[in-house]
């Protein structure tokens, strides 16, 4: 037995070669599923309007923005926290805050139970929210909930905190795509299968 020997096929079988080549991959894509990325889509309407405040011009009627998690198992329900959120934007009129101005962080407003998230909306736990606070101004902040979202300053004509309420619902709009690398992967198996049977032949 010797080197060219294995690497010529003389000692490991193509069968073989092939169970391993296909074990690699089902691998790959096992670990490639643990890597979701989920975007949803908020629309709100404030009750009566939103603002103004400080950070809002003129008052708006309807608040809308995407949030996008990372959930590292594909399960219907799978607890989550401030750490998985990807990316995030919500817009109230000339107002924009999202995750290059502003710094999330876990937020309870009762009972300390995790969030989870579902097939049609990010979360479904009514006593936890999320709080991203504008870093151009700590006394603005954004809570966001189940059912809507709450802007929030610090704001002496209002008596001390202006308060823009708006309730809404969460669409899931992402598609889960498989991986690039995937499809190169299994083209290279295909291929290799080829090869065999052409020397075979």
């Amino acid at each position: 037995m010797n080197i060219k020997q294995i690497f010529t096929g003389r000692i490991i079988r193509k069968s073989h070669l092939v169970g391993a080549v296909l074990a690699m991959f089902c691998g790959f894509v096992t670990s490639q599923a643990h890597a979701i990325n989920v975007t949803y889509d908020f629309t709100g309407t404030c009750a009566g309007d939103c603002g103004p405040l400080g950070v809002l011009d003129t008052a708006v009627d309807t608040v809308t923005g995407t949030l996008e998690l990372d959930l590292s198992e594909p399960t219907i329900a799978q607890e989550w926290e401030a750490t998985d959120v990807l990316t995030y934007s919500f817009t109230y009129g000339n107002f924009t805050i999202d995750n290059t101005n502003s710094a999330l962080e876990n937020f309870d407003i009762g009972l300390a139970t995790p969030f989870t998230t579902t097939a049609t909306a990010p979360f479904s736990i009514d006593d936890n929210a999320l709080l991203a606070t504008f870093n151009e101004d700590n006394s603005v902040s954004l809570t966001i909930g189940v059912g809507g979202l709450n802007l929030i300053q610090a704001n002496e004509t209002c008596g001390g905190t202006c308060q823009a309420v708006a309730a809404g619902t969460w669409t899931r709009t992402s598609v889960i795509p498989i991986p690039a690398a995937v499809w190169l992967f299994g083209s290279g198996f295909i291929g290799l299968i080829g090869v065999a049977r052409r020397k075979k032949a």
